[in-house]
């Protein structure tokens, strides 16, 4: 079984890595931080004068932005708030997203402006597409 993990770790390794030694320790560090992924609990209520979704997800970048993995969406409570535990990454900026009934949150701040999200995130970066990323370091 280690001889598999070894293997993919190589074929992981060469198969991420441009020329800079940069990304390789990047890389590095995130295969050695999934081996136990600290869980956050995560728990959203819209805000007053949002309506209640029916469907709550959260993607992250280090899912490739994925928003088909089940293990990634909140559950819906009676009191219509959303919980869910979320595996992120220790010492590393988890950016992340939430989408809301099927459709992407554009700004992330905003979106933590009106509604209650926790816990909050740490920042925000623009994503490139005009809206902004929400990032968690978790220690």
């Amino acid at each position: 079984m280690r001889k598999i993990y070894g293997i993919l770790f190589i074929v992981f390794i060469f198969s991420t890595v441009p020329v800079g030694g940069k990304v390789l320790m990047h890389t590095l560090k995130r295969y050695e931080a999934a081996l136990s992924l600290p869980k956050v609990m995560f728990y959203f209520m819209p805000g007053k004068d949002q309506p209640v979704p029916d469907t709550v997800y959260i993607s992250c970048d280090y899912i490739q932005w994925d928003n088909s993995n089940p293990k990634y969406n909140l559950e819906k409570q009676e009191d219509g708030s959303f919980t869910g535990v979320i595996e992120l990454f220790a010492d590393s900026k988890n950016q992340m997203k939430v989408i809301i009934n099927g459709m992407w949150v554009d700004n992330m701040q905003t979106f933590v402006n009106e509604n209650t999200l926790k816990p909050r995130p740490q920042g925000y970066e623009n994503d490139g597409f005009g809206g902004k990323t929400a990032y968690y370091i978790v220690k």
